[in-house]
């Protein structure tokens, strides 16, 4: 669907035009660095402002509560 219009095209299909060559020739590591950092700053942000929500659920998760028939020490 991106492929119909340029202006619907996510900022990671940019990033891949900057790989295949999309601005020409020359040393384009600069950029796509900046590119990247571009990419993870949003996640970074998201996960700034979600991470005792995101912490808490994978702790939650983690927790494993034995069963009644199952002795906590061990058979002995």
């Amino acid at each position: 669907m991106s492929r119909a219009s340029p202006e619907l095209n996510t900022l990671t299909t940019g990033v891949a035009g900057l790989l295949t060559g999309a601005l020409g020739a020359g040393d384009r590591d600069p950029l796509k660095l900046a590119a990247a950092v571009l990419l993870t700053i949003p996640v970074a942000v998201m996960f700034y402002v979600f991470q005792k929500r995101i912490i808490s659920g994978w702790l939650e998760g983690a927790v494993r509560s034995s069963p009644t028939w199952v002795s906590v020490r061990g058979a002995g």
